[in-house]
């Protein structure tokens, strides 16, 4: 399947890309991280894949992110596609 990746979220609650998601794909793993290479959202098939520009990774308490680029991993580890790398830009 192709997937469109938004250039940006803005999640500021206005029903307008307050999200990231992949739900519909078949996707077993995603990764977001920051520009120091840090991961700081994960979500995997067992788990909702949706990305409100808050901090998931151990440490970070939730916390809403700064604003800035953060690069998206994800895998269908199906043996059919390949991972998929690209860039987000968080607005606040």
């Amino acid at each position: 399947p192709v997937v469109i990746i938004p250039e940006m979220i803005s999640p500021n609650n206005d029903g307008k890309n307050d999200l990231f998601f992949l739900q519909s794909y078949n996707v077993s793993e995603l990764q977001i991280f920051n520009r120091w290479g840090q991961v700081v959202f994960s979500a995997s098939a067992k788990n909702p894949v949706a990305w409100n520009g808050k901090c998931n990774s151990a440490g970070c308490n939730g916390k809403l992110l700064p604003e800035g680029v953060y690069f998206i991993v994800f895998d269908y580890r199906d043996g059919l596609h390949k991972q998929v790398n690209a860039n987000i830009y968080l607005k606040q």
